[in-house]
């Protein structure tokens, strides 16, 4: 009976913790410019500067065996021994005909975070919040301009509009940890758009953009971190890093 706590014991416990904070400020300049030049009626000039800084902290405590020996450590262990509160977990295997168990108890977020210095001291633990960390330091500048104008003619009895415009951002990135990495790159970001007014009830839209989204700060972070454990099974090690030189995922967009 997986719903009964007499039937589940704790064994291992295994703990981690971060901390993120991040500030940053901008200045930006915007003109909205009406003009009488061919078809284009309006133009929108701009610059913008923004300086953001970020930093993270963490620990991680591997998993720890609780001691089961004597027998009196095993009882202990028992759900129905530990101050804990339980609920059932969302049912499995949705739409799967199968035999096997689809929900069972599980202890509580709060209440094994509340009990979080009995099972520190139990696992062998100082009792305490592990000391954070340092992962790393890291700053993002980017300088941007944009100009952008609309236009409004007539094929005929056909009305049509829409926008051309232009936008180049450079970017400038500084990570530290144990090493100090940087890079920057420019983005060159165009945006066509046309309004075609069919009939005063059917119109047609195009458009054409290109779009850059930057990686996140954690993922510059030039250090290698090796887990002492591998959920590719025994015998393997799990190891991770950042590229401070990582690109900014850039994409060509239609649309109709």
């Amino acid at each position: 009976n997986l719903a009964d706590p007499a039937n589940w014991r704790i064994l291992t416990y295994n703990e981690g913790g971060s901390r993120a904070a991040g500030r940053g400020w901008q200045a930006r300049l915007d003109a909205d410019i009406p003009i009488e030049v061919s078809i284009f009626d309006k133009l929108q000039v701009g610059i913008r500067y923004t300086d953001r800084n970020a930093s993270a902290d963490s620990y991680t405590v591997g998993a720890r065996t609780f001691p089961t020996t004597p027998a009196a450590n095993l009882a202990a262990l028992s759900f129905p021994a530990l101050d804990l509160d339980f609920y059932n977990v969302a049912p499995s295997f949705k739409g799967d005909e199968t035999d096997h168990p689809r929900t069972w108890i599980a202890p509580t977020r709060d209440s094994i975070f509340d009990n979080r210095d009995f099972f520190r001291t139990l696992a062998g633990s100082a009792a305490g919040t592990p000391e954070l960390v340092p992962q790393y330091l890291a700053n993002e500048r980017t300088y941007a301009a944009y100009v952008q104008t609309h236009y409004d003619f007539e094929i005929g009895s056909v009305r049509v509009d829409g926008q051309l415009g232009l936008r180049a951002v450079r970017t400038e990135n500084e990570i530290t940890t144990t090493e100090t990495g940087s890079s920057s790159y420019e983005d060159y970001l165009p945006n066509i758009s046309a309004r075609v007014r069919l009939t005063p009830k059917l119109q047609a839209r195009f458009a054409f953009t290109k779009t850059s989204s930057r990686p996140g700060f954690s993922q510059f972070n030039p250090v290698l971190t090796i887990a002492p454990t591998c959920s590719a099974g025994p015998g393997f090690t799990c190891a991770s890093s950042g590229n401070p030189n990582l690109q900014p995922i850039k994409s060509t967009n239609y649309d109709a």
